[in-house]
Order: structure tokens, then C-alpha cells, then sequence
């Protein structure tokens, strides 16, 4: 199945075969990337990252009808089991009111989306940022999900912007896809914590982020 497919049918065909943090082996510069995809609508992106980029790389969609952006750092490996990646959400100035789309009412909350509500993993567990954002290897099919997420709800009104911060388990690629639900993929660079500051990632922020929140995944 192709990686466009996958984004249209969503989480569940992801479910089935991955585990916390990384799966088990199957088989053997700032902003901008990968191919285009969304559910609930479209993405544009341009060249995936090389390795050893320090490069942001972004995905223009919608969420839920919403002209949201999202914005994806290189994955940062801190040490044998621990490894982060930021993901910065923008909602247009100029989108559509919550009313005037019609997904969720939300005139009693100043027109707020919660984009956790898409990309996170509630309802079960809500306020847990964008966790089911992916990292996939798609040369040995291997899928990592996040452990923690911070951001909670994500709630943003129209030119507001919030980051979340994801930690996964330790990986061991240069480079590697991701999956943002409804948005589309882009492929990053996996860096190591000597380079974070050159990709503009501070893990002392990304931490205390996490820390904050205490939803794990």
C-alpha cells in the first residue's frame, strides 16, 4: 500500500503494526517536504530532507476543513532510547470560522480548534498534543509511535501557532518519514543532540514541554 493510501484511510491501518515507542524489524534547510496526502483534505510539500539536514521541513493542509500548516523538525536522538521531534501547527488568519465549517460547534469557545482532537490520541487519552504523529522506515517497515506529547488540547484560534513536542524510543536511521494524520508525510533528518541547536530545537524547552504535560502516550 502506497503512502498516499495510507493517509487517507488513516490511524487504524498504522495500528495494527506498531508498537510503543519502535516497532520490531520487518524486513531486513527550515521549513518544507514528501508526498501529499489528507483525509478531510489536501497537502502540498516539497523534496524530503538528506541526511545530516538541519532543515524544518513543511506540509501545507487541512485539518477537519481547516487551513492548518504544520511544520516538522529533524528527529533529535538523545541517547540509546530517547529521541524528539517538534511539530509547529498554524491555523490561517484568514480560515473559516468552526461555525462557518460545521465539523464542531464552537462559538462558546472564541472559535478555538482543538487539533488535538485530529492528531492526538483522545478520546481515550486527550490533551496528549500531536501523538499520532508517525515516524515510519519505510526500507525495513518499521513504524515508531510517540511515547509523550506535549500541548495538550492544541487549541488554536485563526494566525495562532503552538508547537508540540514528541518523544519516541531511540532511532536508528538517518532519515525517516512522517506521518502527520490528515496533513500528509514529509521525510526528516535524524540528527544527534550536537546538532540540535543548528536545527533550532532546544531540548531543555522540548523536556520541560513534555515534563508539563505528563500524558504519556
Amino acid at each position: 500500500m502506497t503512502l498516499s493510501a495510507l493517509a487517507v484511510v488513516g490511524l487504524p491501518v498504522l495500528a495494527g503494526c506498531d508498537l510503543p515507542g519502535a516497532s520490531k524489524d520487518k524486513g531486513a534547510e527550515a521549513s518544507p517536504s514528501g508526498s501529499t496526502a489528507s483525509a478531510g483534505g489536501s497537502a502540498s510539500a516539497s523534496a524530503p530532507a538528506k541526511a545530516g539536514s538541519t532543515q524544518w521541513q513543511k506540509l501545507d493542509g487541512h485539518v477537519m476543513g481547516h487551513k492548518v500548516s504544520v511544520e516538522v523538525s529533524p528527529v533529535v536522538r538523545q541517547d540509546e532510547t530517547t529521541s524528539y521531534i517538534a511539530v509547529k501547527l498554524t491555523r490561517a488568519s484568514d480560515d473559516a470560522s468552526i461555525d462557518a465549517v460545521n465539523v464542531h460547534a464552537s462559538s462558546y469557545r472564541g472559535d478555538k480548534l482543538n487539533v488535538s482532537n485530529y492528531l492526538g490520541a483522545g478520546p481515550f487519552r486527550p490533551g496528549t498534543g500531536a501523538s499520532l504523529v508517525k515516524l515510519l522506515d519505510t526500507a525495513t517497515g518499521r513504524v515508531w509511535s510517540a511515547i509523550n506529547g506535549s500541548g495538550v488540547f492544541l487549541e488554536l484560534t485563526p494566525g495562532e501557532d503552538m508547537t508540540s513536542y514528541l518523544s519516541f524510543g531511540k532511532v536508528d536511521t538517518d532519515t525517516v518519514t512522517v506521518m502527520v494524520p490528515m496533513a500528509g508525510f514529509t521525510t526528516v533528518s535524524v540528527l544527534d543532540t550536537g546538532d540540535a541547536k543548528k536545527a533550532k530545537i532546544d531540548l531543555s524547552i522540548a523536556q520541560a514541554a513534555l515534563k508539563q504535560s505528563s500524558h504519556a502516550v
